[in-house]
Order: structure tokens, then sequence, then C-alpha cells
């Protein structure tokens, strides 16, 4: 099953992911839990590869997710996503082929993006 949606603000350089980003995690979901009268789940995500920060990743991480971003998430689902600065919620969740893709991207991309402004490299 391979499925990802793109940043809610649209396409962008994978160096604007990475410096925007306050997250950047791989991991197992261990829980769905929806979010009454919203159209979020919870998911608890096992951690298994932290990109950023770099060091002192938590070994699980709970956050909400739109389920319009995270569509039919389900307990051993393994995805790539990011929590950009000052948010609670991911604006990346990919999957699959998408998430090999984007891990890709992201593994160039955090060299070039170490000093990057958070508004630098918005043109994809």
């Amino acid at each position: 099953r391979g499925r990802a949606a793109a940043p809610k603000d649209g396409p962008r350089s994978a160096e604007s992911l990475v410096a925007c980003s306050r997250l950047i995690v791989e991991g197992r979901v261990e829980r769905v839990d929806p979010v009454p009268g919203t159209d979020q789940d919870r998911i608890t995500l096992r951690v298994t590869h932290t990109y950023k920060p770099r060091s002192g990743g938590a070994p699980t991480v709970t956050f909400p997710v739109d389920q319009g971003l995270a569509p039919g998430a389900a307990v051993g689902d393994r995805p790539l996503v990011s929590i950009p600065e000052g948010a609670q919620e991911p604006d990346t969740w990919a999957l699959g082929a998408e998430r090999t893709r984007l891990r890709t991207r992201i593994v160039t991309a955090l060299p070039r993006a170490a000093d990057l402004p958070c508004n630098a490299g918005q043109d994809g």
C-alpha cells in the first residue's frame, strides 16, 4: 500500500521541507484513535528513524493528523512524516514508494538545509 499526501502548502523543495520542519521521522503506527468532533485521528508512532532533530528524538511520538492527509491511517502503517515548526500536526505523510522517494530527497537535502531559514527554497 503506497499513498502520500503532499505538504499542505503545496509543492516545495526538499530543503524547504527540512528547514521548516521541527520533526521528520519514520516509524510504525502503533495506535490510531479518532478525535471526537473533528476530522482528525490521534496517531501514536513508534519511531524507527529520526531525520530531524539530528539527536535526542523520542522513541514514540503522538500527534493529531487530518484524515484528509492520512486517509485510512492504520496500525502497522510505516509512514515518513514531517511536522512544521510551531505546529502539532504533520504536513507530510508518505507511505510505500512515495516514502522511499521522499526519504531520498530528505537525506539529500539535510546538509544543504542545515543553515537555511524556513522561507528559503519555496519554489521547489
